[in-house]
């Protein structure tokens, strides 16, 4: 909305602040920093559209209380249609743990055993994507975050960053009260989410981005066409609340000739949205 609201159009090049405040690590829905270090840097490569948050505060659930300012510059050129078919070679991967206390097993040990399982994943990744360097480990980035004693939220993400996109895989525990979750059962879904995020060459974006990428590509001025995986409901939705307010719209999904995994061409024909007077 902020994109083409007539603030923005009176003064294009400006940043714009909004300020929000709630939920930033909960369930069914973004993390902040899958905005932060996924979506706004696909937006900003591709697509002209430099948006970035500042993190005060996380908010978990029940209670919230989290604190974000989201920068928009608003851009003087026209959204631009993206074309990303191919990932390209992975260039860094961002490991990140963010972890209340008050479990009762150390989560210390969770995450020592899940960083070696992502060590690995990601060497190999390294590699398998056409890099003929030896891998560093300087090529992942280790952030731990802090949540306090609010609730049981243990979030795991490991953000693929390759040349044309970013791809996130994640594991995210959150609830009110203690629900029962082993060390074992935590480690196995961090490992299985990250082999799932680079088991498929063909894949450039998450099934989550592909849904946010709908409306963008929409709007944008001529052709995208994007590389995905299985067309998930959330996507299938996303087609048709666009085809709701542009009836016209032409979206074509075409499925990639590969056996052995599932993979689609996703072609949206941009309209070219611009603010009417």
């Amino acid at each position: 909305c902020l994109l083409f609201s007539p603030v923005s159009t009176e003064h294009k090049g400006e940043q714009f602040e909004v300020y929000f405040t709630g939920g930033t690590l909960c369930k069914f829905c973004p993390t902040i920093y899958y905005l932060n270090d996924v979506l706004f840097p696909i937006l900003g490569q591709h697509m002209n559209i430099n948006a970035s948050c500042n993190l005060k505060t996380n908010g978990l659930y029940p209670k919230g209380g989290g604190q974000v300012y989201l920068y928009l510059s608003q851009a003087d050129k026209d959204i631009k249609a993206i074309n990303v078919t191919s990932k390209g070679k992975l260039i860094k991967a961002i490991v990140r743990f963010a972890c209340t206390k008050n479990f009762r097993f150390t989560i210390d040990r969770v995450c020592d055993e899940v960083f070696k399982k992502a060590k690995k994943i990601i060497r190999n990744e390294y590699l398998d994507s056409g890099n003929e360097e030896e891998f560093d480990n300087e090529r992942i980035q280790l952030e731990n975050v802090d949540l306090g004693n609010n609730s049981y939220t243990f979030l795991f993400q490991c953000i693929f960053v390759y040349e044309n996109t970013s791809i996130k895989s994640e594991f995210l525990h959150s609830e009110k009260k203690w629900v029962d979750i082993t060390p074992d059962i935590i480690v196995e879904k961090c490992e299985d989410a990250m082999l799932n995020a680079v088991s498929n060459d063909k894949v450039c974006f998450d099934e989550h981005t592909v849904d946010h990428l709908i409306l963008f590509m929409a709007i944008a001025k001529g052709k995208s066409v994007i590389s995905v995986g299985d067309i998930s409901m959330h996507t299938k939705t996303a087609i048709e609340i666009v085809k709701k307010f542009i009836p016209n719209i032409q979206i074509n999904i075409i499925p990639n000739e590969d056996k052995k995994h599932i993979s689609n061409i996703i072609e949206v024909e941009g309209i070219d949205y611009t603010i009417q007077e």
